[in-house]
């Protein structure tokens, strides 16, 4: 965010944030401070002097401060190290010894050799980058291979190549294999048909980090080209290739060829975006983010968009990552879009339970898109079509952050000014004012993102219980009793106490007699008020079980003129199931109406009365004496009337005289 603007405020206003990163971090933590000061060749050291070898402080700050200061000095120093490489090449040989501490300041020091003494093609560099690289040191060697090839790019020295290709084949150490093929790349940068012989060679080795490097020497030789022949051949490798590395190195590389020509990567790794491997996925929107950076294209940002919610943590981090490098330095008038993404990167950042690879591209890519204060984009080419040789190979490096995450600093190589910059033919900035007719909201900074105050707890009501309401309240009425009989024993005990006593006496019988009297009156209404309401209650379930004495003796006629459809009943039974059944209903409902005078206390009298004429037995005569009147056979008509006498009982519900008895004495009715 603030690369090249020298605005070191948050390193000087928070010492203890460096203090407390160890080891690589602190390494990171120096590089960045190189970063901030990018381009401030004439002071680079005086920045620095905390953290370098330097004077009183020759311990500097350790190991991993020291190496990271030397790697910043290249990083300031980048492509413009005639005054510090000198520097760089001592502290180099100082460090020779083969433990932990000087193989990290040697890391960083081959690192700033190599950014410091990009494309010089000095032969003097090399020999002092191969004597740490034949030390066979992992963390030494790696630095020593990548920053061979940053010294000797673009010189496609084919001497250089074979011995880097022959170490990586003898050593053990894939760190120095994938610098060393890195490097090599780097040495092809431009050379598109001169180095297909080393295409070849690393394309078809067993090796997969050779092919890995192989992948990235098409993408240096043929950048900004949009060679056919390239694009076939990494298409071919990337849905080949039986390492996932490589696959994803080859869709990587699509975007570097395609750089001059934007418009066309989403439609060719359109496809592969939707592929079911992740890397190769990951690689999609990689190429899609270098080709397309700092060009806001929407075809871009509508690949690149969806992939942020994918179910691999690494593919939305090249997602995000991806969208910074196409929206850098866009603002929400330009592209509505930036409003989107950068709530998609917050969400991410502030996401506690968010993966550690997402959340760092978070971070990265929040960063990228106000890139040096807002006043610079990232563009492998110039405005006129030409390769920025810087540009191509600080992306190349970037790329490997995969590996190494230090190596991330090298995307400040890419960076270009936007700013306007008037000279004079003495090359002096004269006093000049410009007139912009676009409205100043074009170009606006984002709003600073205001940091929420925690404001001060707020004390929680109490939660009462319905209970403990009840007891205070008791206890509250109980203290108020106590507290007249203590006034009125107070009141009593004055000078005319014998006085007293009598006419307070008389007060407190007619009181007395007068709650007693209102007592009595009250326990009256309340009686007559139940009184009305038993009256009620029975004549509700009078009106009841009338309803339902009617129901059951119209059921058993109905179930008589069912029989009679089917079993051809003579009319005379029909006539004399009628009668009865009318007749049994009137005495039912007389007996019911003398009944319910009594219903709260039966007397044996109704009760067997009503048990007599409620019976099942006589309800179900009527039907018995039709059967019996047929003038056919006897026998099929019994058997008819008990197939009616068990329809009859399932009906009511009922199986006994007694539980009808029980049903009616007790007032209920169960349908």
């Amino acid at each position: 965010m603030h690369c090249g603007t020298t605005v070191d405020k948050f390193v000087h206003d928070n010492p203890d944030w460096f203090k407390k990163a160890s080891n690589w971090a602190k390494f990171s933590a120096a590089a960045c401070v190189g970063m901030i000061y990018k381009g401030c060749i004439n002071s680079s050291r005086t920045v620095l002097k905390t953290y370098l070898p330097d004077g009183d402080n020759s311990a500097g700050g350790g190991p991993f401060a020291t190496g990271g200061a030397l790697y910043a000095l290249g990083l300031i120093h980048a492509n413009h190290g005639e005054g510090i490489l000198k520097f760089l090449v001592n502290e180099l040989k100082k460090h020779k010894g083969g433990d932990d501490k000087a193989e990290t300041i040697q890391h960083g020091a081959c690192l700033g050799i190599g950014l410091a003494g990009m494309a010089t093609g000095s032969e003097e560099l090399v020999e002092d980058l191969k004597s740490v690289l034949f030390t066979d040191s992992a963390v030494a060697g790696e630095a020593a291979g990548l920053a061979m090839g940053l010294v000797m790019v673009g010189t496609a020295d084919g001497k250089a190549c074979e011995e880097m290709l022959r170490y990586a084949q003898d050593t053990q150490h894939e760190k120095i294999i994938r610098g060393l093929a890195i490097g090599m790349a780097l040495i092809m940068y431009g050379r598109e048909e001169g180095a297909d012989t080393l295409i070849e060679q690393l394309t078809r080795h067993k090796d997969p980090i050779l092919r890995y490097g192989g992948m990235y020497t098409i993408a240096t030789a043929y950048a900004g080209t949009g060679s056919n022949k390239a694009i076939k051949r990494l298409l071919h490798v990337a849905v080949s290739d039986v390492s996932n590395d490589v696959r994803r190195a080859a869709v990587t590389c699509l975007g570097f060829v395609l750089c001059s020509s934007p418009e066309q990567c989403p439609r060719v790794v359109s496809l592969l975006a939707e592929s079911y491997n992740p890397h190769v996925r990951y690689g999609s929107a990689m190429a899609v983010g270098v080709a397309c950076a700092g060009t806001g294209l929407e075809e871009a940002i509508s690949l690149l968009e969806p992939m942020t919610k994918d179910a691999t943590d690494f593919v939305r981090q090249g997602a995000m990552l991806a969208l910074s490098l196409v929206l850098v330095q866009e603002t929400e008038v330009r592209q509505p879009k930036v409003k989107d993404i950068r709530a998609i990167f917050e969400s991410v950042i502030k996401d506690k339970h968010e993966d550690v690879m997402a959340k760092f591209g978070a971070i990265i890519s929040n960063s990228i898109l106000d890139a040096g204060g807002r006043n610079v984009t990232i563009s492998l080419t110039t405005k006129s079509g030409n390769k920025k040789m810087s540009a191509v190979v600080g992306m190349a490096v970037f790329m490997q952050y995969w590996y190494w995450f230090p190596l991330a600093h090298c995307l400040s190589l890419t960076f270009t000014p936007t700013c306007l910059i008037g000279l004079n033919k003495e090359l002096k900035m004269p006093v000049v004012d410009f007139v912009s007719n676009t409205k100043p909201s074009m170009f606006a900074y984002p709003p600073k993102t205001e940091v929420k105050t925690s404001a001060a707890p707020t004390k929680v009501a109490t939660a009462i219980l319905s209970t403990t309401a009840k007891t205070e309240a008791r206890k509250k009425g109980k203290d108020d009793d106590k507290k007249e009989g203590e006034e009125d024993k107070m009141e009593v005990e004055g000078k005319d106490g014998k006085a007293g006593d009598k006419k307070d006496k008389k007060e407190g019988d007619k009181a007395g007699e007068k709650k007693e009297d209102e007592k009595e009156g009250a326990k009256k209404e309340g009686e007559e008020g139940e009184g009305d309401k038993k009256e009620g209650d029975k004549k509700k379930d009078a009106k009841v079980i009338l309803l339902a004495l009617t129901l059951r003796w119209s059921l058993c006629a109905l179930f008589c003129v069912f029989f009679r459809g089917v079993y051809r009943f003579n009319s005379a039974a029909l006539i004399i199931i009628f009668g009865l059944s009318a007749v049994g209903v009137c005495g039912q409902m007389a007996v019911q109406k003398e009944h319910f005078t009594n219903l709260a206390n039966p007397s044996p009298a109704h009760t067997h009365t009503l048990t007599h004429i409620r019976s099942p037995t006589s309800q179900i005569l009527p039907t018995l004496l039709a059967c019996l009147s047929h003038k056919r056979n006897t026998w099929p008509c019994l058997l008819k009337a008990g197939i009616v006498l068990l329809c009859v009982c399932v009906c009511e519900g009922e199986g006994t005289g007694g539980c009808g008895e029980r049903k009616i004495l007790f007032g209920t009715v169960h349908p």
